[in-house]
């Protein structure tokens, strides 16, 4: 089975920025690609210009940045007649966990997108402010 092509719906430029991070941890990426909602382009713009992309694509998983935003909107409209599964609430943590498991020996789309959301929440962490901080040492082991 042909691994999952990824497209992340966004505002502005945060997909490919989150590609780009991506990279920088992961090394080169294929078969992903940022669908940007910018300045004055309308929905319809934003349908068109992902349906023309899902048309040629069988095996997509849909990423979109904001829960309820325009992007995800569109990609919930399309997601009814297309058939893909659909994340919202994109980080880096959840494209680089998607990235690793569609890369990875047979494993089933539900697990991978089980496991994906789980660890973009477990990504969102308080961190507390310690009273001292020492670069070196223990500090970054």
């Amino acid at each position: 089975m042909k691994k999952p092509v990824i497209f992340i719906i966004n505002h502005g430029e945060f997909g490919k920025a989150l590609i780009e991070s991506a990279e920088l941890i992961a090394g080169p990426l294929d078969d992903i690609y940022a669908f940007s909602l910018k300045k004055g382009m309308s929905l319809e713009d934003l349908i068109e210009l992902v349906e023309d992309n899902l048309k040629t694509e069988k095996n997509v998983i849909i990423l979109t940045d904001l829960f309820g935003g325009t992007p995800n909107n569109v990609a919930v409209y399309l997601q009814n007649k297309y058939q893909f599964p659909l994340i919202s609430g994109v980080n880096l943590p959840i494209l680089l966990n998607l990235v690793l498991s569609r890369d990875a020996a047979e494993v089933d789309i539900d697990s991978i997108i089980s496991d994906t959301v789980v660890a973009g929440k477990d990504s969102i962490q308080y961190q507390e402010l310690k009273n001292e901080f020492e670069i070196g040492g223990d500090d970054f082991d």
